[in-house]
């Protein structure tokens, strides 16, 4: 009888053994195909991954350089441009930018000055082109109106700008009084310019605008389609030169030879620089109308 209790005792304790053996065995069967099926499904979405194309980056933000502008030398050499851009001009689309041209013997550090309090927090960048030499105020101190073409171009191509922006010239006095043949020179040869500000130098027949045939020879449609903004003071000194007079009859010249001419702003309380001077916010006006008929 002990005998029996006995065997049935090892078989038991068998049977125990055997038990336990399988419960872990399985465990560990469960757990190492847990293991195996994870780093495959890793593996088939890394791969789904590295097949998709790479995100397009854009090209970093450019920090504003408005208060601290740079002079960029002429393609020529002999001037520059004193140059400032709004932050985010890198990825802005379009770029604007206004290319200015000073008054009589004004450097450009003194227009960009003037224009500086009304680009702040704006989109436009500005490039004052210093286009007088320094000397005294004779017409062959100063860039042609040609020669004032031939180096936007290539500082506007070199500094990354495209046909797609939104470049507008604009003048002041003796630069307001070029810049009829400035953009005269530009349409002849395919046009940059997008549109114009004149102010307070209006058209002067003795001012040459081409080098080789005298202006007398202009087109009746040269300006056609240009748009354009004229500025003045009522208080100007020499109201038919600079003043609001001469630039009404700048007007009806510009509109008989196509130009689409927005407004004449004026400040009848302000002198020959009350484009930049007025407190009505002249630049601030003609961008606004300038942009709304190009549709930007």
């Amino acid at each position: 009888m002990k005998g029996r209790w006995v065997i049935a005792a090892v078989v038991a304790s068998a049977v125990l053994v055997i038990g336990v053996t399988l419960y872990f065995v399985w465990r560990s069967g469960t757990k190492v195909s847990s293991e195996t099926e994870t780093p495959a499904a890793k593996s088939s979405n890394t791969t789904n991954t590295q097949n998709q194309p790479p995100a397009k980056v854009a090209e970093p933000d450019s920090a504003s350089t408005l208060e601290s502008p740079q002079k960029v030398a002429t393609a020529d050499g002999k001037q520059y441009f004193y140059y400032g851009a709004p932050e985010g001009q890198n990825n802005a689309s379009p770029k604007r930018i206004i290319i200015s041209l000073p008054g009589h013997e004004t450097t450009a550090e003194s227009d960009y000055a003037a224009w500086k309090s009304h680009l702040t927090g704006g989109s436009y960048a500005l490039a004052s082109l210093n286009w007088w030499d320094g000397g005294e105020g004779a017409k062959a101190k100063y860039y042609s109106p040609s020669e004032v073409v031939a180096q936007t171009r290539q500082f506007l191509t070199a500094q990354g700008y495209l046909t797609s922006d939104l470049i507008i010239l604009e003048g002041f006095s003796r630069g307001s009084a070029n810049s009829y043949a400035v953009i005269a020179n530009d349409r002849g040869s395919g046009a940059v310019f997008d549109a114009a500000i004149s102010a307070s130098g209006r058209y002067q027949s003795d001012f040459r605008w081409y080098e080789d045939k005298p202006n007398g020879t202009i087109s009746p449609t040269i300006f056609k389609n240009v748009v354009w903004v004229l500025a003045c003071g009522g208080k100007d000194p020499s109201p038919e030169q600079g003043g609001c007079q001469g630039m009404e009859e700048t007007k009806t010249f510009l509109v008989a030879h196509g130009a689409n001419v927005l407004a004449i702003l004026e400040d009848p309380n302000e002198g020959h620089g009350a484009f930049h001077l007025s407190s009505l916010d002249l630049p601030e006006q003609a961008l606004a109308l300038i942009a709304k008929a190009l549709g930007i």
